[in-house]
């Protein structure tokens, strides 16, 4: 699911508290730069935001699959456990493997004593018949040996060996580091513990691989100069390495490694001769294209000067002597702030003009463990934390100017840390109160809340692109066909194009976009289901008319340049008799436009345009995104409401990247399944929005808050969405319809739903994620038709109560013509809450 998510890109301004080059939640694969929230991955952050990522060879790591996979240069690496749990993204320095056969023990370059190999005999790590198996040679009692060609290492300098090794008749396994004394350690493959460690190794670990494997590693410092590689025996105990050999006994290898580093790195195969990976380029800078700033109008392009904040969670290698780079932020050799591992403590450093202005020491640094940093700076004060200890602080003259930010390594490329990035933010202005709570892994929540009000700014730029006053219905108005699918006469020479590169996935759950989420009938799985084809194309048309495939009987909503076409809807009839037609749309003149349809049924099976004139996919991520999450009232399952209120509210303001989410609604249930949202708010995870919707099923005052009350209900609802993605604006509606004899309960709903969303606690809302910091929010009272948001604006829209005999078309539902009003209402108000946030 991350990948899908981390692609999911909008504009994404930096408020005042986070505001130049970046926020990145790795844990999510999602990077937000350039007032975009992009994948680090993208073009876009490889050219517009001068990024550069990954290296310029191939590297192997453990994939979402759990198996270890192979990434393609220049791509950032996201990295996983066997479990398939991310770790964050992936960054190593340089290394060579010096085992010029990786994965073939049975070669020359492996000498074997008293063993043999046997290749392709089990399913390795990578999950290929790439286990090999190590045999005991039928023998008296000696050892069994393979090791591999030796590569010339001088007295005094770091290596480590690694071996993946998996239990076969014998579990336990020797490695040693050869031409090394006192290196040899052994390791039990059945409970993937360490054994009797040599007493010149300064690390021995075993790491799960799956399936049975582990990567027995050992590191140290080269007591002798001599030629060095590693070395396996097989035993039947702890140091038991000496014993009669049967010829079937043994385990199974895979991908051995030898390095001359202080710590194990990612596996590279070799085939004859070394082989080595570039190192990790994680770099910002220092040449921008793209402004960097929180907002049109702010001369910031790069990083500000004078003062700033770095927060950042990681792990890394660490040997106990060397310097492992973190990050750093840089001009020149000369001019730099850095975070660093030392000798296993946390150093903060400081240097202008070649002059150290502040160096702050101190703490313990365990290898691998997972630590929030937080890092301050400005003229007369400096300080580190970690974890929400105070490491320590400083109070330097002057700060350097900075103009690029690596991580993972130090201003000039060297002095790599081994590891992962979880999350990191850089901040223009120290937050001095909050380093405490910054520098905690819970704390980085309130991180997240500076990052849901820094998409305000970005939303409101885009409303901006709009006319303000709605409904305003497009003054275009085109001539619509509908004529047979197989009578091609009169658009003989048009091209076809597949709709499906325009349109969202309609099955992909992390995609946000329109599905029917509940359990099957007599099942506790999950069941997705996409309703009918439905979904939104989105498309710039440059010509005079386009048509497409569809289905009769769809209602389709048209946008033309963020407006609809005047009447609203546009119903697709039956064309001689056939239920698939093609509708056709002529303008009266030529010209580029924007095209946004939803249809409410079965959707389209092409777009097809003449010669000469041409569409091409709308820029999506140059759009705002809103996810609404509803029930029928809402969403609207037939033909007769085409998308209801939430699609009529959303393109106007702007909002072309939208998706439903229905699953609520007492009509969605069948017997014994449980409240609509609560029971299921699982099937709510996917996507992040800037904006999410939050209307129905809260309201229904039937099934939906029975037994816990509306506001209890209201807030364990809010408080999951905003814990999923605390970097959204929450746009809630309440009530969405009731009944026409009195307005005495809609008005007491409303209020527990808006106490539930502006004056909670933990113990309120049944989860710290909320604790009373909603984030940015927007309230539209649909009953009375007013509206408040977070920033305490207040205000009105529309004129009437969205309740009344003439809106209700099957008893419970709206009309459309409701349908269309209401959605014209709810973008007033939402527009004026988002603009006054």
């Amino acid at each position: 699911m991350h990948a899908i998510i981390g692609r999911d890109r909008a504009l994404l301004a930096k408020a005042s508290t986070l505001v130049a080059a970046h926020y990145a939640d790795h844990m999510r694969e999602i990077f937000w730069a350039a007032d975009r929230l992009s994948n680090a991955n993208d073009a876009f952050m490889q050219s517009s935001v001068a990024a550069s990522f990954g290296r310029t060879t191939v590297r192997q790591h453990v994939m979402s699959t759990g198996l270890l996979g192979q990434d393609k240069a220049g791509l950032l690496s996201y990295d996983y456990d066997i479990a398939g749990n991310l770790l964050g993204a992936f960054l190593e320095g340089a290394s060579t493997n010096n085992a010029i056969q990786s994965n073939r023990f049975d070669q020359a370059s492996w000498t074997k004593t008293r063993t043999s190999v046997t290749i392709g005999a089990t399913t390795g790590p990578d999950g290929t018949t790439s286990g090999q198996k190590l045999v005991a040679a039928s023998s008296s009692a000696a050892t069994h040996t393979i090791g591999s060609n030796g590569t010339a290492l001088t007295a005094g300098n770091p290596v480590t060996a690694s071996i993946y090794a998996k239990a076969a008749e014998l579990s336990w396994i020797g490695v040693s580091i050869s031409g090394q004394a006192n290196s040899l350690t052994f390791f039990n493959l059945a409970t993937g513990a360490v054994g009797t460690i040599g007493t010149a190794i300064a690390t021995a670990r075993i790491v799960p691989a799956g399936n049975g494997w582990y990567r027995c590693i050992l590191s140290m410092v080269a007591v002798s100069t001599a030629s060095t590689g590693i070395s396996m025996r097989l035993a039947t105990g702890d140091a038991a390495d000496t014993f009669a050999g049967d010829g079937t006994s043994g385990i199974y290898l895979f991908g051995g490694q030898i390095e001359f580093l202080p710590a194990v790195t990612s596996l590279m195969t070799t085939s004859g001769s070394n082989a080595s990976r570039s190192a990790d380029q994680y770099l910002f800078g220092p040449t921008f294209t793209t402004d960097l700033g929180p907002a049109a109008g702010l001369p910031c392009r790069g990083f500000v000067q004078g003062g700033g904040a770095m927060i950042e969670q990681f792990d890394t290698e660490s040997d106990g002597t060397s310097t492992f780079t973190i990050w750093s932020l840089y001009t020149d050799s000369s001019n730099y702030i850095e975070l660093r591992i030392a000798a296993g403590a946390y150093q903060f450093v400081g240097v202008s003009g070649g002059v150290t202005k502040w160096s702050i020491s101190g703490g313990s640094y365990a290898p691998r463990a997972v630590v929030t940093v937080a890092a301050a700076w400005m003229a007369g004060r400096a300080e580190l934390w970690a974890n929400g200890v105070s490491i320590g602080s400083a109070t330097p003259d002057a700060v350097p100017s900075v103009q690029a930010l690596t991580f993972f390594r130090d201003r000039s490329g060297v002095n790599p840390a081994y590891g992962h990035s979880r999350r990191h933010a850089y901040l223009a202005t120290p937050p001095w109160s909050a380093l405490s709570s910054l520098s905690t892994t819970t704390g980085w929540s309130r991180l997240g809340r500076a990052g849901a009000t820094a998409v305000v700014p970005a939303v409101k730029a885009a409303l901006a692109v709009f006319n303000s006053t709605y409904p305003a219905y497009s003054t275009e108005t085109p001539t619509i066909t509908v004529y047979n699918p197989y009578d091609d006469s009169g658009v003989s020479g048009w091209t076809t194009y597949p709709v499906a590169s325009y349109n969202f996935s309609l099955n992909q759950r992390s995609d946000w976009s329109f599905i029917f989420q509940y359990p099957a009938t007599g099942s506790t799985n999950d069941y997705y289901q996409p309703p009918n084809g439905r979904g939104v194309v989105a498309f710039r048309h440059t010509g005079t008319s386009f048509a497409f495939r569809g289905r009769s009987g769809d209602r389709l909503a048209v946008f033309v340049d963020g407006k609809p076409l005047a009447g609203g809807f546009i119903e697709v009839p039956s064309a001689s008799g056939y239920s698939s037609v093609n509708t056709r749309i002529v303008f009266g003149s030529a010209a580029s436009r924007n095209i946004v349809i939803f249809a409410s049924n079965f959707g389209f099976g092409g777009i097809r345009v003449p010669s000469g004139e041409s569409i091409t996919a709308l820029p999506l991520s140059d759009y705002p995104s809103i996810r609404c999450i509803t029930d029928s009232y809402g969403f609207l399952s037939s033909v007769d409401w085409a998308s209801g209120p939430y699609w009529e509210m959303a393109v106007p303001l702007g909002l072309y990247r939208f998706g439903t989410n229905p699953v609520g609604g007492s009509g969605y249930l069948t017997a014994g399944q449980g409240t609509p949202f609560l029971d299921r708010k699982s099937l709510l995870l996917g996507g992040t929005p800037m904006i999410t919707g939050i209307f129905g099923g809260i309201n229904d005052g039937f099934t939906d808050g029975s037994g816990r009350g509306i506001q209890s209900y209201a807030a364990e609802l809010f408080t999951y969405v905003r814990s999923q993605n605390p970097n959204t604006i929450l746009l809630v509606g309440a009530s969405w319809y009731q009944p026409a004899s009195g307005l005495s309960s809609p008005r007491a709903k409303r209020d527990l739903i808006k106490t539930a969303l502006t004056a909670g606690s933990p113990a309120d809302h049944g989860s710290p994620a909320f604790a009373g910091d909603p984030g940015p929010w927007v309230f539209l009272d649909t009953v009375d038709c007013n509206w408040s948001n977070s920033s305490g604006a207040s205000g009105t829209f529309g004129t009437s109560p969205f309740v009344g005999a003439d809106e209700v078309g099957d008893g419970t539902h709206l009309t459309v013509p409701a349908v269309v009003s209401k959605g014209a209402a709810m973008a007033v108000g939402a527009r004026a809450g988002l603009l006054a946030l």
